[in-house]
């Protein structure tokens, strides 16, 4: 009689890739063929927060014949900085550890090796202590496009779980959403997943108009197939790539409902995003070191420029009040005003003694505008008798 393999999965994780990368959910039958493809199988445990996840994900667990395994995230406290502040720990990993040394300590024999499901590489330590220790080997399946460098290294093999296509649950609001697609992708290159959900909110009739029921439409698109994601390199960033969006002009669904064009070809360079203005002294645009090296441009002036400015120079001078007539009181209080401002110091404050009183400068008292006419005195004007005058001390007589 062949021995039977080990099965342990952490749902936690190859739900959340799924969900992240694929939006799909995690499939038990799916993975109990893929594992049956190994051999018999023996023991098989599901270890989650099963709070987290999709409601009836744990029952159907259940009904395969899977051990399921409630692992609760719990807080601890951590000292930092002299502060005591409480953050939240997942135990999956290690629950899955003492899972699969539990079984092959005690029958370990009976076993011809394990078949681990996990998007986390963090499952690597379990599986090289399993074969190391125990000299079993472990198959590892996880999810395509996950990271997963560690556990192939450590593994016996790796697979990624395969990815069936699905029946669309919700055709109308596809056939709506093919059109916009069109056009977004007639007006931009690539299209990420916050402009596409923005768009549908907007242009396609939900039933439920809210971001949460683009996104399960969106789910619903990349699903079935109708949507693709691609990988494209940032030009900005070598080495780095962003994930983008584009609609499958094959898909059923595009040709019964799409207008049939060929995909748009958006060719040229893209425009590079304008670059920041270096400002320097009191907010004026200062040229870099390299602008100051280049010679002056000679930029055709812009048309009309020139008969603009004259224009304008000759609407101001019309403007201009004659210099024998007084100013209107409008641009009175204007003059007054830049003087008064003047007087005043850096943050608008007036000066201040050594006392820290403040004043305003004597040249204030020098104008008095309740006179027409101001009184100009010569030196030889001013003698005894006019100053007593003045004050009221003279005898009229």
């Amino acid at each position: 009689m062949p021995k039977e393999y080990a099965l342990f999965v952490d749902a936690e994780s190859m739900q959340g890739r799924l969900r992240s990368l694929h939006h799909r959910l995690l499939d038990p039958e799916t993975l109990l063929e893929v594992a049956g493809a190994r051999g018999p199988l023996g023991p098989k445990v599901a270890v989650a927060d099963w709070g987290v996840l999709p409601d009836g994900l744990s029952e159907a667990f259940a009904e395969r014949g899977f051990e399921v395994v409630q692992v609760d995230r719990r807080p601890r406290g951590r000292e930092a900085g002299g502060r005591r502040r409480d953050v939240l720990r997942d135990l999956v990993d290690l629950e899955l550890l003492a899972r699969m040394v539990e079984r092959f300590l005690e029958s370990g024999d009976d076993l011809a090796g394990a078949i681990v499901a996990s998007g986390d590489e963090a499952a690597a330590r379990a599986v090289r202590l399993i074969r190391e220790r125990f000299e079993r080997p472990v198959h590892v399946i996880g999810v395509e496009g996950a990271p997963a460098a560690d556990l192939e290294t450590a593994a016996t093999s790796y697979e990624p779980l395969p990815l069936r296509p699905c029946e669309p649950s919700d055709p109308e609001g596809l056939a709506k959403l093919v059109l916009v697609l069109e056009a977004l992708e007639r007006r931009k290159r690539f299209l990420n997943f916050k402009y596409i959900r923005e768009a549908v909110v907007r242009k396609v009739d939900l039933a439920e108009r809210s971001f949460e029921g683009a996104e399960r439409l969106l789910s619903d698109a990349i699903a079935c197939g109708l949507l693709r994601k691609i990988q494209v390199e940032d030009k900005y960033n070598d080495g780095q790539f962003f994930t983008a969006y584009a609609l499958d002009r094959d898909h059923a669904i595009y040709r019964d409902h799409g207008s049939g064009e060929a995909a748009p070809v958006h060719e040229g360079v893209e425009e590079e995003a304008p670059a920041i203005p270096n400002l320097g002294g009191k907010g004026k645009n200062k040229p870099s070191p390299a602008e100051e090296d280049l010679p002056a441009a000679e930029e055709a002036p812009e048309p009309g420029g020139e008969r603009k400015r004259r224009r304008r120079r000759r609407k101001r001078k019309a403007e201009r009040p004659p210099e024998d007539q007084a100013p209107p009181p409008q641009t009175a209080a204007r003059a007054n005003a830049r003087e008064k401002k003047k007087r005043r110091g850096r943050n608008g404050q007036h000066q201040q003694d050594r006392v820290g009183r403040s004043y305003e400068a004597p040249s204030r008292f020098l104008s008095d505008e309740s006179h027409e006419e101001p009184v100009h005195l010569e030196d030889h004007e001013i003698d005894e008798e006019t100053i007593l005058a003045a004050r009221g001390d003279l005898d009229p007589r």
